[in-house]
């Protein structure tokens, strides 16, 4: 099936010599990804179906952009990084820009940083840590689907982001769609849907659900703040209603209001009451 263990071990850092093993035992030693990763195991060749699917899509790239790396080689950092881009410009966009490129004394390195379009020849990561949570977590899904990466642990080592900022992103994101819908554009930070996430567990994924159907056809449009305040039960502006992470783990409501306004006491007593009667929903 394969000459020897030894040229096995070396194809795992090498995607395209990787496709051709796959391809050379494809429809008679296996029949899928993941029945080949099972058999080159065995060889030692500890390859992961996704990273054999991420080698046979690299091996499909146009003979321009191969081409650039005939002496350098591809590894998986390379075809992760090639793959990325062209997800994100297109192959067309890769194989225009590839022609124009003069390979010529030039590292892998800035050779993937030339053809991806990065602004800074010679860095292949691009930083994602100020992306908002949606636009993180699409792009852990769309990486996760092309073979990029098989876990938020290996996609936030790509992207340099912290590993628990990827998977507050992945919480935030699985709020209610009508909750999301609230929030367009950039507002729905991570600080906002961490607030959200900490009042679904209070109130209940069900009770936040249906204010937000409710909110959204309130005339005039409502404040990030007076949402908040629907969120936690409130309505209006009198209150302004502050969800904070408490120094034991706590979830901490603050309630701001005008010092001198003669309705604290009853909106103090409304609070008491209403505290007494909510429950946290279970898990």
């Amino acid at each position: 099936m394969i000459r020897t263990t030894i040229a096995a071990k070396a194809a795992v850092d090498d995607p395209l010599r990787l496709a051709e093993i796959y391809r050379a035992g494809l429809g008679r030693h296996w029949n899928t990804l993941r029945e080949g990763s099972r058999q080159l195991a065995a060889l030692n060749l500890k390859a992961s179906a996704t990273r054999l699917q991420q080698a046979v899509k690299i091996s499909e790239f146009p003979g321009e952009i191969l081409g650039l790396f005939k002496h350098t080689g591809i590894v998986n950092r390379t075809a992760r990084e090639l793959i990325r881009a062209s997800n994100e410009q297109g192959l067309e966009r890769l194989k225009m820009r590839a022609v124009t490129i003069d390979p010529a004394g030039k590292s892998r390195t800035q050779l993937c940083a030339l053809l991806c379009g990065d602004e800074v020849a010679g860095t292949s990561y691009r930083a994602y840590s100020n992306e908002r949570p949606l636009a993180l977590d699409q792009r852990y899904r769309d990486g996760l689907r092309s073979g990029l990466w098989s876990s938020t642990r290996e996609a936030a080592q790509v992207l340099s982001v912290d590993h628990a900022r990827l998977v507050k992103a992945s919480k935030i994101a699985g709020l209610p769609e009508e909750v999301k819908l609230l929030f367009p554009g950039q507002a729905l930070t991570f600080t906002v849907g961490w607030q959200l996430i900490q009042l679904i567990k209070l109130r209940g994924i069900e009770a936040i659900r249906q204010v937000a159907i409710a909110a959204r056809s309130s005339i005039p449009i409502l404040s990030q703040q007076e949402l908040m305040n629907r969120f936690v039960g409130l309505e209006g502006n009198a209150v302004a209603v502050k969800v904070k992470r408490g120094t034991t783990g706590k979830l901490v409501l603050e309630f701001h209001c005008d010092a001198d306004d003669p309705a604290n006491e009853t909106r103090v007593a409304m609070m008491a009451m209403w505290l007494r009667e909510v429950k946290p929903s279970g898990r």
